[in-house]
């Protein structure tokens, strides 16, 4: 799969650099970015740092964060994509459930949509999508609405109500023209009321969706079922995050969605290392 001019390769971990502009993110890594030109200056050391994508997003989807209308939304987000096109050609997503900011964004030189709705917030999204011939990420989020999606929830099989989900999501995509080929999955670690011993189970369990021959791209940076667990405030949360990239690259992940840019692209390129060398042996 072709992102922009990067090509994702299972044999390499992919870096997607978390770029808020919204005010009200539930974390930021040095400064605030809610200007265009503090939003593009972060991104350039984004890419120094070692990034492969940035993903863009002007509406926090933290737990009791509040719905942005359109217009707001649109207003933090393109003359962001704007400036970081002046400077860069490194692949941009958009994190967005509005079909209409993805598609001003798109023709701004965005490559990529990372939806946490997976497309059933905004009907025309996935139109949008195909239309533009880009690829799409996919999120677990068995929910109506934002205001819903954090709401807790009781899964009577886990695994199995994700892969349904996904099964209906990849139908909704090849219906409107959005090949596999274009196609990644979140399993939406955080999302969708999972406790966090749920959220721990998923990236044990990460295989058992190898089995769409999508893409797996994780989400688990600093995020609060770390926190529960371990009891650690968000800024102690580095560790465990690598942690867990560990165990599910080692299941199937190959895209981490990722905060702290510069620890995350060393750690991933040692454990690349590492899983390579164990192929190589085991081949003896």
């Amino acid at each position: 799969m072709d992102i922009g001019k990067y090509h994702l390769s299972a044999e390499r971990s992919t870096l997607m650099a978390v770029l808020n502009v919204a005010p009200d993110s539930f974390y930021f890594h040095g400064d605030r970015c809610v200007e265009p030109d503090k939003a593009c200056d972060k991104a350039l050391r984004l890419i120094d740092e070692g990034a492969d994508l940035i993903d863009i997003g002007g509406e926090s989807t933290r737990p009791g964060a509040s719905p942005v209308m359109l217009e707001e939304e649109l207003q933090r987000v393109l003359p962001v994509v704007k400036a970081i096109r002046k400077h860069s050609d490194i692949p941009l997503s958009l994190d967005t459930t509005k079909a209409e900011v993805a598609r001003q964004a798109l023709n701004e030189g965005a490559n990529m949509v990372n939806d946490v709705s997976a497309g059933l917030f905004d009907s025309k999204m996935l139109e949008v999508v195909a239309s533009h011939r880009v690829p799409i990420c996919l999120n677990h989020l068995p929910s109506s609405s934002f205001e819903t999606m954090h709401v807790q929830r009781t899964y009577g099989d886990l695994l199995g109500e994700i892969s349904s989900f996904f099964e209906d999501a990849l139908k909704r995509c090849h219906q409107v023209g959005i090949s596999s080929d274009n196609i990644l999955l979140d399993p939406g670690i955080g999302f969708g009321g999972k406790s966090p011993q749920e959220n721990v189970h998923i990236l044990t369990q990460l295989h058992r969706f190898r089995s769409f021959q999508c893409p797996l791209l994780i989400g688990t940076s600093r995020k609060s079922f770390i926190g529960h667990l371990l009891d650690l405030p968000m800024e102690e949360r580095l560790e465990a995050t690598l942690a867990t990239y560990s165990i599910a690259r080692r299941h199937g992940a190959t895209i981490f969605r990722a905060h702290d840019v510069a620890p995350t692209r060393r750690y991933l390129d040692m454990l690349d290392l590492l899983i390579t060398e164990e192929g190589e042996e085991q081949k003896i």
